[in-house]
């Protein structure tokens, strides 16, 4: 049956196989190819692919109520270092989740991690052995309160690079080091990395990194109102003055 799919695929579709780096590249061409297949005229029919598919779709049962849910899904306690152990490898959720049960759902190429049905943390699948993975926005709270930790923790260190890290030792103290992996998380690191590139000098400050990474709106030129009634005077009013009258 799988042979047979595959050998359809090739004949109609996946001529010539097509070369890319995910499973969702593939599945996207897959389907392109599909849509286009659906124009394509069969020797014999009268009817375009497409066409005779429309056609037989009456007679096909409706589609489930519900999307089928292919993942390995486990429930799982999150340990006092805030991750979670889903096969081989763990994986860091939001610190506020530590000691707490947490539904773990892996697929091919995904996992997502979820607390009381909400979304706390997705990840790439790992398929090695022992690794743990770690996102810095699940510690960096924990960081602030902490700040000598920036340096050596070890959702820092797996995180970012080693050229960022020696900017961080090379500024005033863990707290302005705090600053900087809290930019990190906000910008990520390839943009803070162009504006930390654009800074004259040696020394280096967070004041400098975001006048490079934050860019300052140009004031907006207002246009003056010049529909301005004066009216014209009356000096009629002054002669009576002069004269010891009235100003009426």
């Amino acid at each position: 049956m799988v042979e047979g799919l595959v050998g359809w695929l090739r004949r109609n579709i996946l001529v010539p196989i097509p070369r890319v780096e995910t499973l969702e590249e593939l599945n996207a061409e897959i389907l392109r190819r599909c849509i286009k297949y659906r124009e394509h005229k069969i020797a014999g029919r009268s009817q375009t692919v497409g066409m005779m598919a429309q056609s037989a779709l009456a007679s096909m049962a409706a589609l489930p109520k519900f999307k089928f849910d292919p993942s390995k899904s486990i429930i799982a306690r999150v340990d006092d270092f805030s991750t979670v152990k889903f096969d081989y490898n763990s994986y860091s959720v939001p610190i506020k989740c530590a000691s707490k049960e947490v539904t773990v759902k892996g697929y091919g190429n995904e996992i997502m991690i979820f607390y009381r049905s909400s979304e706390i943390a997705r990840y790439p699948r790992c398929y090695e052995r022992g690794t743990v993975k770690y996102r810095l926005e699940h510690y960096i709270d924990l960081i602030e309160q902490r700040p000598r930790s920036a340096y050596n923790a070890k959702p820092v260190k797996s995180t970012i690079s080693e050229e960022l890290m020696a900017i961080g030792r090379r500024m005033a103290g863990p707290r302005e080091m705090v600053k900087l992996l809290r930019m990190y998380i906000d910008f990520g690191e390839e943009r803070l990395m162009t504006a930390i590139k654009g800074i004259q000098g040696s020394e280096i400050s967070i004041a400098e990194i975001q006048a490079h990474l934050i860019p300052v709106n140009k004031p907006v030129k207002i246009q003056p109102i010049l529909n301005i009634k004066v009216a014209r005077p009356q000096f009629g009013k002054y002669d009576n003055l002069l004269t010891g009258g009235a100003a009426v």
